[in-house]
């Protein structure tokens, strides 16, 4: 799919083209692949979630010789500040313009709505959470995730608050 896009455009046309391209392929479905589909796997099924859309243009980009990397985040409605899920999209680095996001799922490029958590070469190296449990019997984990915009100074108290918190008084310092 990707070698077979126009040649001789720029860069930065090419992958906004392979971008439309994949999400002409592939429709979007949720429930038809897993975390474990691979990218090949969800371009023959033809339908997938952002993570396929993802990883399949990542794939795409690196075949045409463009470095590509997976973006684990968030994702703010257009309503307002209301988080989605968990999002997933990708970047390539632009000759002249450095790492740019595209978002296939969505057909548009990355803005200040999205929230970056991690970054990697494909979404399981991006898991913005990872980790292992043993447990006797059943187990429940239940996380909760609030971002809000922060007025302005707050970023800056919150950080003096924080290093109140963690610098001991001057008679206990070593």
């Amino acid at each position: 799919m990707a070698l077979a896009l126009p040649d001789g455009s720029s860069p930065l046309a090419r992958l906004h083209a392979l971008a439309a391209a994949v999400t002409d392929a592939v429709t979007y479905r949720a429930g038809v692949t897993t975390s474990a589909t691979t990218a090949a796997q969800a371009f023959q099924l033809g339908a997938g979630v952002c993570q396929d859309h993802a990883q399949i243009f990542i794939a795409g980009a690196r075949a045409l010789g463009i470095p590509a990397r997976y973006v684990s985040g968030y994702l703010l409605t257009s309503e307002g500040n209301e988080l989605h899920e968990t999002h997933g999209w990708a970047e390539a680095l632009v000759p002249g313009l450095g790492w740019v996001g595209f978002d296939p799922s969505n057909r548009v490029c990355v803005t200040e709505r999205y929230l970056r958590v991690a970054s990697g070469l494909d979404a399981d190296d991006a898991a913005p959470i990872r980790g292992t449990i043993t447990v006797a019997g059943d187990i429940t984990i239940d996380a909760d995730v609030r971002i809000a915009q922060a007025d302005d100074g707050i970023e800056e108290r919150q950080l003096q608050r924080q290093q109140q918190q963690t610098t001991p008084p001057p008679g206990l310092q070593g």
